[in-house]
């Protein structure tokens, strides 16, 4: 009963169901017309013939009848069966060997890929099922290389906590303003880090409530660079501003939380002496467009992907030293795309500066 449950047994069944109903139709329909014609043809034939000899012709015809039907059932339902089973290896061995990959997979292997030939379906199957654990793979890599950054992210406040405090109370440190605002900083940066964690993962969930209001980006913009001119003003670094008059739909939180990230990782990218610029306007296609440029670092054409990743740093050592979460983009990412926008990176290469540039659609 079990090769019942099988996609060949199913196949065999069905065809041979198709077969027997076939058969009974024809027996139904040979024996309903068939005689009758028989005897219009032997009377057209040999006229009138003695009710004993048209009862033996009558026999011998439904015997001949019924034998070629036997015969004819007979040879379709082996040329049937054998369809069947030709059928049957050739769509369920591929398909076999994608179950036993998706096992592979669920059992934790993600370097799983599989070939299926055959009809355009099958390959199609193949090709989704490469694209799916491919991307497993990936998401996988990324999933390890996320937890090993976010325990080197705590770890560093952590210690600096534990070793001061440890240092108070042997009474080795003294409690000194310098001291507090220290521990108050990287609390700070806990906090930070662990928000923007929080922040991104609800944004990822689809489960970011956005307030939408009808604003200028002009107005976020002044605002950021507002409260960003101290620290510029400290490095060293020129800040300017310039925005059209244009209005957009969006949450004003989240809009300037990212103006101030990308202010934030401009300002850590640029050197003193160096220039930042924030401008907002509408390009060609109706759409808002918010660019930050800075004259700073820039950044590897390979690079320009990655710099969204969380906790990505193309040099680890300098902004761990800057207090960055490391979240800043990947923050800012997230939250216009939950605004139906985009943000990319362009820049020519190191020592060309970069331009983060925003797009957001305009408002209905």
């Amino acid at each position: 009963m079990r090769r019942l449950h099988t996609l060949a047994g199913r196949l065999v069944l069905g065809q041979a169901l198709v077969i027997l109903a076939g058969a009974a139709s024809l027996a139904l329909v040979a024996t309903a017309i068939a005689p009758g014609v028989f005897h219009r043809h032997v009377r057209a034939a040999i006229g009138s013939v003695p009710a004993n000899e048209f009862d033996h012709l009558d026999r011998a015809f439904q015997d001949s009848l019924l034998i070629a039907l036997v015969a004819a059932v007979a040879v379709a339902s082996a040329t049937a069966l054998a369809i069947s089973l030709l059928l049957a290896a050739r769509i369920a061995a591929p398909i076999r060997r994608l179950a036993d990959a998706a096992g592979r997979v669920a059992h934790g292997e993600r370097d799983v890929r599989v070939s299926l030939e055959g009809a355009s379906e099958l390959r199609d199957v193949s090709t989704s099922f490469n694209a799916m654990t491919a991307a497993l793979e990936r998401s996988e890599l990324q999933r390890h290389a996320f937890i090993s950054d976010v325990a080197h992210e705590l770890r560093t406040p952590v210690a600096t906590i534990d070793g001061y405090l440890e240092g108070l109370v042997d009474g080795v440190v003294q409690a000194t303003p310098d001291t507090w605002t220290l521990l108050r900083d990287q609390t700070r940066r806990l906090r930070r880090l662990v928000d923007d964690l929080a922040t991104v993962a609800r944004a990822e969930e689809g489960h970011l409530d956005l307030r939408l209001a009808r604003l200028s980006p002009g107005d976020l913009i002044d605002q950021a660079a507002l409260a960003a001119t101290p620290a510029y003003t400290a490095k060293g670094v020129h800040l300017s501003t310039s925005a059209t008059t244009d209005e957009i739909e969006a949450d004003p939180d989240r809009l300037s939380e990212v103006i101030t990230n990308l202010l934030d990782n401009a300002l850590r990218h640029t050197p003193t002496g160096g220039s930042v610029s924030v401008a907002s306007g509408t390009n060609s296609h109706g759409r808002i467009q918010i660019i930050v440029s800075d004259s700073g670092e820039g950044v590897a054409p390979d690079q320009l992907e990655r710099i969204f990743d969380r906790l990505h740093r193309s040099d680890a050592s300098r902004c761990r030293r800057t207090g960055g979460s490391g979240l800043g983009l990947t923050l800012s990412r997230v939250l216009i795309e939950a605004h139906h926008g985009t943000i990319h990176a362009e820049s020519d290469g190191p020592a060309t500066g970069t331009r983060i540039v925003i797009d957001l659609p305009a408002p209905d």
